[in-house]
């Protein structure tokens, strides 16, 4: 749910593409909370993450706090829900499944698309 221009309190940054910040998103949109996304692009994002203490997106940004990891974000989503609509386990097997395992198997599909490409990064 996108909110109108004056409901600011909940603002995440993101990348338009990106499973983690579509994690973040999807709960917010889950749990009916009003925001407003900012979409970056890759680098330039830094002008925002930042001067708000994170580094990557998704960034969510709120009347608490800060939150700068896509996980942290779904716990403090699931902290404030009225009732525990996202389901702290899941989360948490959620987190591991999408950060160890797809994000190894995109590694190694890029690593096999680039080939020597990659050794000098």
């Amino acid at each position: 749910m996108q909110a109108n221009s004056k409901e600011k309190s909940t603002r995440p940054i993101a990348f338009a593409v990106s499973p983690y910040c579509e994690k973040a998103r999807w709960a917010l949109e889950r749990l009916n909370i009003p925001f407003i996304e900012e979409r970056h692009v890759p680098g330039f994002h830094w002008l925002i993450t930042r001067p708000n203490g994170g580094k990557s997106v998704p960034l969510l940004l709120t009347k608490a706090g800060t939150f700068t990891d896509s996980t942290d974000i779904l716990q403090y989503l699931d902290a404030i829900a009225p009732t525990s609509q996202l389901e702290s386990r899941a989360i948490a097997e959620s987190s591991d499944y999408y950060e160890n395992q797809l994000h190894g198997r995109r590694c190694l599909n890029h690593r096999s698309k680039l080939g020597d490409k990659l050794k000098h990064i």
